[in-house]
Formats: structure tokens, C-alpha cells, sequence
């Protein structure tokens, strides 16, 4: 089983059944504390499985927070877009632009365009 195979399944496994943790502050401070573990563990390691592990993890953290990027750009644009009073054929259309431009300025920083 590869290393991002078997991460995938204790995902599943033992983080699936964890307590959701809610508050912001906690969460930051976990994965603060987790991140500077996981790093610990990580320099541990032979040069070649550092790198693995590294790129996988970092390429998941990647995907996730794009996700979660554009998911709060679709939120905004919606509620910009229904907060228009009478809004005219010009006036959507340069909101649909800009959320456009925004969109493939978010996807060109994560690297997906």
C-alpha cells in the first residue's frame, strides 16, 4: 500500500469517527501543534520518503484549501449578485466578469490553470 493509499485509510478508519472540533481558536492551535509534529516525524525520515511525504501532504493541503477557496468565492458572488437593486443587463454582466476574473485568479495561485 502506498503511503497516500494507507493515509487515505486511517482517514477513513480513525479520523472519521473523531470529535468535529467547532471552535476556530482550538482548531488553529491543533493544527498548529499537528503541523510542527507532523514536520518532526517528517525529518525523521530518509531523504527520498521526506519528499514523498512532504509532496503528498502538501499537494492534499493544496487541493482542500482550493476547494474551499473557490467554494467562498460562489458564496460571495451569490450574495453580491442578490443584493443588486434592479440590476441591469450591464450591471450582471460585470459581476458575472468579475467573479470570473477572481475564479481564475484564485485557480492560477494554486497552480490549477
Amino acid at each position: 500500500m502506498s503511503l497516500d493509499e494507507e493515509a487515505q485509510h486511517l482517514e477513513q478508519t480513525m479520523v472519521g469517527r473523531a470529535r468535529k472540533i467547532t471552535n476556530v481558536g482550538e482548531l488553529r492551535q491543533v493544527l498548529r501543534q499537528s503541523l510542527a509534529a507532523y514536520e518532526k516525524a517528517v525529518d525523521a525520515l530518509p531523504r527520498e520518503d521526506r519528499e514523498e511525504a512532504l509532496s503528498l501532504y502538501l499537494d492534499r493541503i493544496r487541493k482542500v484549501t482550493f476547494g474551499f477557496h473557490i467554494a467562498i468565492l460562489r458564496l460571495s458572488a451569490r450574495r453580491r449578485f442578490r443584493s443588486l437593486r434592479n440590476p441591469t443587463r450591464d450591471l450582471m454582466r460585470e459581476h458575472v466578469d468579475q467573479h470570473d476574473d477572481e475564479m481564475h485568479r484564485v485557480a492560477r495561485i494554486y497552480r490549477f490553470l
